[in-house]
C-alpha cells in the first residue's frame, strides 16, 4: 500500500509540474498568469481530476482510469491540511496530510507515515527550479487566441513543443532515486525511471472572477524503465497517451476538510512516506 501511495503522489506531482510550469490588454499569457496568481492566494480549494492513461506493452495493455477528488484548507496559514480520494480501476485510496504526517486508508486499513521534511524540501526546491527554467513563456503564447464562451468564461488552448520539457524531470527523478524512496522501486525490480512528454496540449478556462475553473491536458507520456541486475537489467521504453481534466469547484469559497475517522490512532509505518 505504501508503494501505491508513493507512486500515486509522484505521478500527481509530475502532472502538476507539467500543468503550470510557468497587465493592460488581456492576452492569453496574462489571462493564464493572472489566474494562477489568484489561485496561489486561495486559502482553500476543492478539485476533481479525471485522468486516463493508455498502456500498451504487448501482453500488458489497456486503459487505466483515475478519479481523484482533492480538498485543501489552511493553505495561507501555518497548518495546512489536505484530503485526496483516489479511485483507480476499482480500488479507492484516501490520503490525508496534516503537519508532519501522511495518513492513508486503503482496503479499509489505515496507516500513518511521518513525512521526511528534508526530502520534501529538496523535491520542492527541484520542482521550483524546473518551473523557473521551463516556464509557459509570453513568447510561447503570443499567437494563442482567447475564446469567449457563452457562460461568461474565457478559454485558451496552448500547444507545447516537445523540447519545452526536455530534461524537465531528470533532476526530479534523480532526487527521488537518490533517497529512500528508491528502495520501493528496487523492491519490485526497478532500478531507474526516465520520463518525457510529447504532443502536449493544455486548455485553460477562467471564470468571470479570474479563477481557473477547468483545465484539460492531453499528450503522450514516454517512460523508460531500467530493471535492476537481479531482475535481468533490461531496459524498456513505452509511450502512454493520456487525457486529464481538472475542475475546480466554486474557487474562492471556503472548503472544509474532514480527516478520516480515527486517523490519529492509525498504526505507524516504519519508514517515512517521503
Amino acid at each position: 500500500m505504501k508503494k501505491l501511495t508513493a507512486v500515486s503522489l509522484i505521478l500527481m506531482m509530475f502532472l502538476s509540474v507539467l500543468m503550470l510550469s510557468s497587465c493592460g490588454e488581456v492576452t492569453a499569457y496574462s489571462l493564464v498568469t493572472d489566474a494562477q496568481e489568484k489561485m496561489n492566494k486561495l486559502d482553500s480549494y476543492e478539485m476533481d481530476m479525471d485522468l486516463t492513461i493508455t498502456v500498451d506493452m504487448g501482453t500488458m495493455s489497456g486503459t487505466i482510469p483515475y478519479k481523484i477528488n482533492t480538498k485543501a484548507s489552511g493553505l495561507m496559514g501555518e497548518n495546512p491540511v489536505s484530503l485526496s480520494t483516489a479511485t483507480v480501476i476499482n480500488e479507492t485510496m484516501v490520503t490525508y496530510t496534516e503537519g508532519d504526517w501522511i495518513y492513508t486508508v486503503s482496503g479499509g486499513v489505515g496507516t500513518k507515515s511521518r513525512v521526511d521534511n528534508e526530502m520534501m524540501e529538496r523535491l520542492s526546491s527541484t520542482v521550483a527550479e524546473s518551473l523557473i527554467n521551463n516556464p509557459f513563456s509570453e513568447e510561447m503564447m503570443q499567437d494563442v487566441e482567447i475564446m469567449e464562451n457563452e457562460d461568461g468564461t474565457r478559454s485558451v488552448s496552448v500547444p507545447m513543443s516537445d523540447d519545452t520539457f526536455e530534461g524537465l524531470f531528470d533532476s526530479i527523478l534523480d532526487e527521488i532515486f537518490s533517497d529512500e524512496i528508491s528502495e520501493a522501486f528496487l523492491a519490485v525490480g526497478i532500478e531507474d525511471i526516465r520520463m518525457s512528454f510529447t504532443d502536449v496540449v493544455t486548455d485553460f478556462t477562467v471564470n468571470e472572477d479570474g479563477y481557473f475553473v477547468k483545465y484539460d491536458m492531453s499528450g503522450n507520456l514516454v517512460m523508460g524503465i531500467t530493471a535492476s541486475e537481479e531482475a535481468g537489467g533490461t531496459s524498456v521504453s513505452m509511450e502512454m497517451p493520456f487525457d486529464m481534466s481538472c475542475t475546480y469547484k466554486n474557487p474562492g469559497t471556503a472548503v472544509t476538510v474532514t480527516p478520516p475517522t480515527g486517523y490519529q490512532d492509525f498504526p505507524e509505518e516504519s519508514t517515512p512516506a517521503f
